[in-house]
């Protein structure tokens, strides 16, 4: 079956892509995925129908969907497939069904064939696989906007640092800066470097338990977008970064000026398209923080904290109650912020994570000073219990 939408044929059978003439190619799996949705286009398609349609037996999760559908997005624009929260992915274009199979390269087979042609035909089958791949990653480099980075600085040292080299992501790398000397003025240097380089990426990466930590950082035009990934090795970690990074919302999120409800509006989308990316989570809730609505924040990173210790991943566990913290250090709640807070540095020390230890040093001086200085509207105590059963009881805020 072909399906024909904006300038592309699409044959279900073969799974070949075709934009106008040209073959475009497509990962096996995307392929699937997208045959899938336009099979259905009139049904909101659910994970689970995607994960038995396409992987079948194979044990896979669920990030492999958002892998496919974020790829399908970079090819045919962010409006071509919609999520549904908590339902699945909807085809939207409109599109035009044939009959006809696709031959993008034909191919006569004689009844016999000398071995001299079977190993040349098997030649050019390879080379046309090969460049089909290449044209698969040129194409999409070519609708995504470049990132510079600086070299990630490994284990707090810039001299072995560790280059990012995504496969369908175009870089360039900045050698005039270490992490550490970037960092050290990040504002002004950005604004040196925006002109050649408007996307700038750094990260320190650390090691601990046999595992590898990244603490990166992307600045665009318009705002800063950071986050922390996990991983058992070094080519993971870049494997991950990149299927973080291809999401064309995060780009528009880090370039574009908004006001904070509608970023708050924006990453909540993308927090419904992505509900198992962390760093999109801290995002959202950090911005919740920033717009005052701590409620819906604090529900947040419960869930965080949740998701956490259900991954086993402790790193993100810690940021959970570190945004704890501050939630209820705002919320005038100081004797419980400050267990939160307790809890969080003991796990940012026992991983080696400095920067986050920072963070959380900064938010204990904050709160001890809040703790010191209490509106006169407000009269806040703490009571001493008088007996081993009451030592339980945190803290009392009373608004006369």
């Amino acid at each position: 079956m072909l399906y024909y939408f904006n300038d592309f044929v699409f044959d279900s059978q073969s799974l070949v892509l075709l934009q106008g003439k040209t073959s475009v190619a497509i990962r096996h799996n995307e392929a699937k995925v997208l045959k899938v949705l336009l099979e259905r286009s009139g049904d909101v398609v659910s994970k689970e129908q995607l994960l038995e349609a396409v992987w079948q037996n194979k044990v896979v999760s669920e990030q492999a969907i958002f892998q496919n559908i974020s790829h399908l997005r970079a090819l045919f624009g962010n409006d071509a497939i919609k999520t549904f929260a908590k339902r699945g992915y909807q085809w939207q274009v409109a599109f035009e069904i044939g009959q006809e199979g696709i031959t993008p390269v034909p191919i006569l087979i004689a009844k016999k064939t000398p071995k001299t042609s079977l190993w040349v035909a098997s030649a050019l089958t390879v080379l046309l696989v090969i460049g089909l791949f290449f044209g698969q990653v040129s194409n999409v480099k070519s609708t995504f906007p470049s990132i510079s980075t600086v070299p990630f600085a490994l284990d707090g040292n810039d001299i072995n640092s560790v280059t990012w080299r995504p496969s369908t992501i175009s870089t360039k790398r900045i050698d005039s800066y270490t992490v550490s000397q970037f960092q050290g003025a990040e504002a002004l240097n950005y604004t040196r470097l925006k002109a050649e380089h408007p996307l700038v990426l750094v990260g320190d990466i650390t090691t601990s338990d046999n595992q590898f930590l990244l603490d990166f950082t992307l600045t665009g035009d318009a705002s800063r977008w950071n986050g922390q990934l996990l991983a058992d090795s070094i080519d993971q970690l870049n494997e991950k970064l990149e299927a973080h990074l291809i999401n064309a919302e995060i780009i528009e999120l880090v370039n574009s000026t908004m006001s904070a409800d509608v970023r708050v509006a924006k990453l909540l989308l993308l927090h419904q398209q992505h509900e198992h990316d962390f760093v999109i989570l801290n995002q959202l809730i950090s911005a919740y923080i920033k717009t005052q609505q701590l409620d819906i924040a604090m529900t947040l990173a419960d869930k965080l904290e949740r998701d956490a210790i259900t991954l086993k991943e402790p790193q993100q566990n810690a940021n959970a109650l570190l945004l704890q913290s501050t939630i209820l250090t705002e919320k005038g709640l100081y004797e419980l912020s400050e267990y939160k807070l307790t809890n969080a540095i003991a796990l940012f020390e026992q991983h080696n994570d400095y920067k986050r230890l920072a963070d959380a040093f900064a938010a204990q001086s904050w709160l001890l000073h809040k703790k010191r200085i209490i509106p006169h509207s407000k009269k806040a105590y703490s009571i001493q219990p008088a007996s081993p059963r009451h030592r339980k009881t945190l803290n009392v805020n009373c608004t006369r």
